[in-house]
């Protein structure tokens, strides 16, 4: 997303077709009216606004969702959104304010050698074509990273309605120190190691049963007449999860974002509805948040429905990974 005034420009993304180019879109906060325009084949980039042109950079693209788009693309906003006059009017007038100049009217500096009509607007020209600048940012030599000799340090507050603590900057020696300062003396402690589970028994749970995306197939039907698990793996699955929710509070505290869910019943199938329209709790796939996001499930997990097993041993098995 980027901001130019009024207008709100949304550019790519990605739908449960990663093929699919999904349309640019811009928002007028003034008159709450939405305009399409072609796609650009992005998704996952950053965007921003600099003088008349639209700068992309990174993400992946439709086409390779495999590799990193590493590359910086600028697109002139006159010539892309040329098919909507009034957005070109916002445009140029807020250009116009902040260069402290009446208008910027008339100088759309378009490339006359490539007059592109509007039908040709897709996503091949937009990042493809040399009438746009693109910069390989990995080409460049001079990119040198270097470490801090200082942290930022700032005390969250334990509750919504503390005050956040004190947000300095301390020489990376001293944190430990600075850590008994703001009121954490056991840092050390509360660094949780790594647990060691048997990885191989609990991804088998989640092989057969997260399935967002094929849970209505016959392969999972099938699979639902005969779960693959046997006494001792379902077993060690509870047994496992066991062992975290006894260290878990009765209360929990929960900080955005998170995804709530509420009674599931035993419908294995809604449950899969849900993670195929708002995203699944994974990160093997360009779908999966469980790096952004907590998932909360609220309760009544089994019951009234009829795989009310598929339920529980998923939501464990996602529980202990």
């Amino acid at each position: 997303m980027a901001f130019v005034g009024s207008l709100l420009i949304i550019s790519g993304g990605r739908g449960k077709n990663i093929q699919e180019i999904l349309t640019t879109e811009i928002y007028d906060t003034e008159s709450s009216e939405w305009k399409k325009f072609p796609g650009l084949g992005l998704y996952r980039h950053s965007s921003f606004v600099k003088d008349k042109n639209l700068f992309l950079y990174g993400g992946f693209e439709n086409s390779s969702p495999n590799v990193p788009a590493e590359k910086l693309i600028k697109i002139e906003m006159s010539f892309y959104f040329s098919s909507a006059q009034n957005i070109i009017n916002k445009i140029e007038e807020t250009l116009a304010f902040k260069k402290g100049s009446s208008s910027v009217r008339g100088n759309n500096s378009l490339d006359k050698e490539n007059n592109y009509s509007r039908s040709n607007v897709n996503q091949n020209i937009l990042l493809k074509n040399n009438d746009l600048t693109h910069i390989d940012t990995n080409s460049k030599p001079e990119n040198v990273f270097r470490l801090a000799n200082q942290a930022v340090v700032v005390r969250y507050a334990d509750n919504y309605y503390d005050e956040i603590g004190p947000i300095i900057k301390v020489s990376i020696d001293k944190l430990n120190d600075e850590a008994k300062r703001i009121g954490y003396e056991n840092i050390r402690s509360q660094v949780h190691p790594r647990r060691v589970y048997n990885e191989d028994i609990i991804n088998k749970f989640i092989d057969a049963l997260l399935r967002p995306f094929d849970w209505f197939s016959e392969e999972v039907e099938e699979l639902h007449e005969n779960l693959p698990f046997t006494y001792d793996e379902i077993d060690y699955l509870i047994n496992e999860a066991a062992k975290l929710f006894t260290k878990d509070d009765s209360l929990i505290k929960i900080r955005s974002p998170a995804k709530i869910f509420g009674n599931l019943y035993g419908q294995y199938n809604d449950l899969m509805r849900f993670f195929e329209s708002y995203g699944h709790p994974s990160d093997d796939n360009t779908m999966g948040d469980i790096h952004l996001l907590q998932y909360i499930f609220l309760g009544d997990f089994c019951s009234r429905g009829a795989k009310s097993l598929e339920v529980i041993f998923l939501l464990l098995a996602l529980k202990v990974k």
